[in-house]
């Protein structure tokens, strides 16, 4: 019965008293169905993945599950593991907080901070100027928000100048990626998502 209770998992408590919330198997089906093909999986690729996530947590059981149903392979770390982790299996995938992530950021950025101010001020440019391609990419997608009304005419030459953009910094986007070569491998060198 797809209306069955597979699971009862409790929040955190961080804003009162722990509840279990009840889950059925279409609840968590739904999210299988819906988020699969967002990973944008090749299931030829023999693509892996890392769980640094408990599995009582809500988001990874789901991303599990998702990961699952795309024949991806599933590898297990801890927090105190992860890097080494991420460098020996190379995952394509990795599902986690925010949280995992500043610490990574954090320390790139304290050694960062420690280097000659050119090398300094190379990565901070490079690193603006990366976050300025993704902003531009995601608004090329449609993934925007707006917190005013835009004309049509003036969503079409944003978009334009936006293309137009991509394409005249591509040099330097080019750059980028080597500058932040040692980064990434140190991620495994092979995360996508």
């Amino acid at each position: 019965n797809p209306l069955s209770l597979v699971s009862i998992i409790y929040t955190s408590g961080t804003s009162g008293n722990p509840k279990g919330v009840m889950l059925s198997q279409s609840n968590f089906l739904h999210n299988v169905r819906a988020l699969s093909p967002l990973l944008g999986a090749d299931i030829n690729a023999a693509e892996k993945t890392l769980s640094v996530l408990p599995s009582w947590h809500v988001y990874e059981r789901s991303y599990e599950y998702c990961s699952a149903a795309c024949g991806i392979t599933t590898f297990y770390s801890s927090v105190k593991n992860l890097q080494e982790d991420l460098a020996n299996e190379k995952p394509n995938m990795i599902a986690s907080v925010p949280r995992v992530w500043e610490t990574f950021r954090g320390k790139i950025l304290n050694k960062i901070n420690k280097a000659p101010k050119t090398k300094q001020a190379i990565f901070y440019f490079f690193l603006n100027l990366s976050e300025q391609k993704l902003l531009t990419e995601n608004a090329l997608r449609g993934h925007r928000i707006y917190f005013k009304k835009k004309g049509a005419l003036r969503l079409f030459f944003s978009s334009l100048f936006r293309r137009a953009g991509l394409i005249l910094m591509h040099p330097l986007y080019m750059a980028a990626d080597k500058v932040f070569g040692q980064v990434r491998q140190a991620l495994g060198g092979n995360l996508r998502v």
